[in-house]
């Protein structure tokens, strides 16, 4: 499950200080807790930071860069002798200094309010929501409440005010994640060894512009449908981290870009699907503040804080996308990918805070998996061909053995198997008594408890029964078992809408897809129940952006389309419904009839026309 906790500083300075912090913390899209607390003025961090940035730059360029290369605009600083062992202690000055003024007693109740809702072993993103630019230059990363008590959450960064997130449609289903790679004016660096990592990687379809003009990193971006944006190569920005600049190619004219000649291409590209962008390129916060500013709804991206050495560059990149391809969350993958910097700090301290992520704090992160289009499949159990006769002997093999509790984990196991034989052939009361054994003898197990819940909701129809297995099995870790003990929520209004949708917070992130999709799914149906068509909207397209067969799904998009006036395209969603509906749920039955009454209205309409 991976939460996302938004910091909105709202007014204030760091000069002034912070009056009003409120930290709201869900999933993404409803945020559902809230606190409120303050930060004193901290002068002292400002000056810190800017001295920090002047040793920095001084670092960074010599003898690892060269001043001259376009791109990286280096201020005079008179500096004649650079000592990494002063700018070490420096860097560990800004950091104290930080994590300081962040363990300030006016700002204890979000600490303690994260810490109440948030598990060590939990994964989540603090995204930190301010136009404050010197904010976003600070070393967010070496927060102490992330160092050391929490090694899944990473830090992003969000502008206060955004559009609507895009919602997708559902995609094709592919197998190869496409990946535009622009490759700028690379004059003093190596950006040929980014596209020999990403060569590396499974199922992956590249498409290259080296040193390209302006219109044809324009044209690329209408041109086709993309995955990932990767910018390698040299970029800038003004010292107020605003007006980024893309440099391209090494021509004498039209050889940058702006974010601004970039607006509609990319508007474009992100309504076509393009989910993750990286900057791996110098001092890329201007970048990132001009796409905020510019309201372009873009998704999860990385870039550079400050000016980044090669060597830099390519372990990040190179980190991240290993990472990410073995399957972790993006932001878990960037925040092991930062780490791997550390090696090089005794070069130059300081370089693991560089990568950072901007994004808008209601979008999920797609995986590697995602991207390919892939489905997570569980491991099928093989039915047990057993008769009403055997089961008298399990019975009492059973009862023998089970007063060994050396044998209870392998004899709960045994008897789940049991258990979904004897339901398979309508022997339902041994069913039971096979599952309620298995729990008793691995009761911290959630196989047999959801197995349970099957058995009551589908063979005896005995729906407080299935709820508290359901719910149990819920509790002890099953993603199933909570998309169902929500459905059954709605199905008997047992509980308010509104909680419905926080029981599906659990299972938002399931690394299983087809449990993560009928999640999204149930929680669509909720909010559609509360009237809430926008956001029911939303959660049933990222529902079939993972399963385009799942007919729960279908049946309500289908009705929300015709909610928006547009029958054909909800007719097509109609009979996909009757297409895929293969089980005979209750939930299926509706929205088959449904189906199948819109496919007779239409004949008849069809049939008054040709009379």
């Amino acid at each position: 499950m991976t939460r996302v906790v938004v910091l909105n500083f709202g007014l204030g300075s760091l000069e002034t200080g912070f009056p009003s912090i409120t930290a709201r913390l869900g999933l993404s899209g409803p945020l559902l807790t809230q606190s409120i607390a303050s930060l004193p003025p901290a002068p002292h961090i400002v000056q810190l930071y800017r001295s920090w940035r002047v040793l920095y730059d001084a670092l960074a360029s010599y003898p690892v860069r060269q001043l001259s290369t376009p791109g990286i605009s280096i201020e005079a600083t008179g500096i004649t002798h650079i000592s990494t062992t002063d700018f070490e202690n420096l860097n560990t000055k800004l950091i104290q200094a930080l994590n300081t003024w962040l363990n300030h007693t006016a700002f204890r109740p979000i600490e303690r309010h994260l810490r109440t809702h948030i598990s060590p072993t939990e994964t989540f993103r603090i995204v930190i929501e301010s136009d404050q630019e010197l904010l976003w230059r600070l070393p967010w990363q070496a927060w102490e409440l992330l160092k050391t008590d929490y090694p899944y959450g990473e830090i992003a960064l969000s502008p206060p005010n955004y559009s609507a997130p895009v919602l997708f449609s559902p995609p094709p289903r592919r197998q190869k994640v496409r990946v535009l790679v622009i490759l700028g004016d690379s004059r003093g660096i190596n950006v040929m060894h980014d596209v020999r990592v990403l060569k590396q990687l499974p199922g992956i379809q590249l498409t290259t512009l080296d040193e390209p003009s302006r219109a044809e990193v324009i044209q690329a971006l209408w041109a086709k449908r993309w995955d990932i944006l990767l910018f390698s190569g040299h970029s800038s920005s003004h010292h107020d981290a605003t007006h980024g600049t893309l440099f391209i190619n090494p021509t004498a004219h039209h050889n940058k870009i702006t974010i601004t000649e970039l607006q509609e291409a990319l508007n474009h590209a992100v309504q076509q699907g393009l989910q993750l962008a990286i900057f791996n390129s110098c001092d890329g916060l201007g970048l990132a503040r001009d796409l905020a500013a510019a309201q372009i709804p873009l998704p999860p991206f990385v870039v550079m804080r400050e000016a980044v050495p090669d060597c830099v560059a390519h372990t990040f990149l190179k980190s991240f996308l290993r990472t990410f391809a073995e399957g972790y969350p993006f932001h878990l993958a960037v925040r092991y990918a930062r780490e791997q910097l550390r090696s090089l700090e005794d070069k130059l301290p300081g370089v693991s805070g560089l990568p950072i992520i901007c994004q808008h704090p209601a979008v999920i992160p797609p995986t590697w998996a995602e991207l390919r289009g892939q489905e997570i499949k569980t491991a099928q159990t093989r039915p047990l061909p057993w008769r009403q006769r055997r089961y008298g002997w399990g019975i009492a093999l059973v009862s023998a053995l089970a007063v060994y509790g050396f044998w209870g984990g392998m004899l709960a196991q045994q008897l789940n198997q049991w258990g979904k034989a004897a339901a398979q052939e309508d022997h339902l009361v041994t069913s039971r008594w096979f599952y309620q054994g298995a729990i008793a003898l691995a009761p911290l197990g959630s196989e047999a408890y959801y197995n349970l819940g099957r058995l009551c909701e589908q063979k005896q129809e005995n729906l407080d029964c299935a709820f508290n297995a359901y719910r149990n099995a819920a509790n002890r870790g099953s993603g199933a078992a909570i998309v169902k003990s929500a459905q059954l929520s709605l199905r008997t209004q047992a509980h308010r809408v509104e909680e419905v949708i926080v029981m599906t917070e659990r299972c938002l992130d399931n690394p299983q897809i087809q449990v993560k999709a009928e999640c999204f799914s149930t929680r669509a149906w909720a909010l559609w129940e509360d009237n809430r068509p926008q956001e029911a909207k939303f959660w049933t397209q990222k529902s079939l952006r993972l399963s385009l067969t799942n007919p729960h799904a279908l049946c309500l998009y289908a009705q929300i389309l015709e909610s928006e006036k547009n029958p054909s395209q909800a007719r097509v969603y109609w009979e996909q419904v009757i297409k895929y509906s293969h089980y005979h749920t209750d939930e299926q039955n509706t929205c088959l009839k449904k189906a199948y009454q819109r496919r007779s209205s239409v004949s008849i309409q069809v049939m008054r026309i040709w009379l």
